[in-house]
């Protein structure tokens, strides 16, 4: 998935490692000031840009999951956020990806041929 993402535009992928947020702007003075979500006709170039990356990145990761998946992040406007809820889902958090490994080893450790049982088995 991440060489397709690339694929439509390497800067797709920049979106889902780095994350992108709406533009915003400030409005009011002094205490009255407010952060708040610029309307798209007030986007420059670059936020127009990089909003299209966003959107590349999304489409691809929609694109590439079953229904199953879909409805996981169906919600996700952004295409970070996306990713990482299918990432956790799939690789677990840290520590649960440490505890599989843990879990793996140990099995591989214990791990003997039984004496009917071949090379082969």
């Amino acid at each position: 998935m991440q060489i397709y993402i690339k694929a439509q535009d390497e800067r797709a992928w920049k979106t889902i490692e780095k994350g992108w947020f709406p533009p915003t702007k400030e409005i009011g003075e002094g205490a009255d000031k407010k952060i708040v979500e610029k309307s798209d006709t007030e986007w420059i170039e670059e936020e127009e840009r990089l909003s299209n990356c966003n959107s590349k990145a999304l489409n691809a990761i929609f694109g590439g999951v079953d229904e199953e998946q879909f409805r996981r992040i169906f919600a996700c406007t952004t295409a970070q956020e996306a990713w990482k809820i299918l990432d956790v889902h799939y690789k677990g958090t840290e520590s649960v990806r440490v505890s599989k490994l843990q879990m793996l080893t140990t099995q591989f450790e214990l791990m003997r041929m039984r004496e009917d049982e071949s090379i082969l088995e």
